[in-house]
């Protein structure tokens, strides 16, 4: 029988929340859709009208669910995930155990915004 709630061995590193890995990759995809539309832009769309319409659509979805989310949640995301600033931005306003708390509700409204 396995181990459902097995605690990670010393030197193990815990594994993240599913919503987190979750909110890495569409983080990880709007950077990357909003590079490529400022590539398109600068050279033209000709060719590339399909991928820019995707990226843009992907762009218009993430930016209206980050709308719909409370300030500090906004602020979360666009720091924490979408533009990844300085990794301790949040000192200024939270403790380190309220930032993490604060964090993991964030992530939750957002994706609940997105209906994931």
């Amino acid at each position: 029988m396995g181990h459902v709630g097995k605690e990670p061995a010393m030197g193990e590193r815990k594994q993240k929340p599913k919503e987190e890995i979750m909110m890495a990759y569409l983080a990880r995809n709007y950077r990357r859709c909003l590079m490529r539309l400022d590539l398109c832009r600068m050279e033209g769309i000709s060719e590339a009208r399909l991928t820019y319409n995707a990226d843009h659509s992907y762009v218009c979805l993430i930016e209206r669910a980050l709308a719909d989310c409370s300030p500090s949640t906004r602020q979360i995301i666009n720091e924490e995930f979408l533009h990844k600033t300085d990794k301790d931005w949040y000192l200024g306003y939270w403790s380190r155990t309220t930032f993490y708390r604060k964090r993991k509700e964030a992530i939750g409204e957002f994706l609940h915004c997105l209906h994931i």
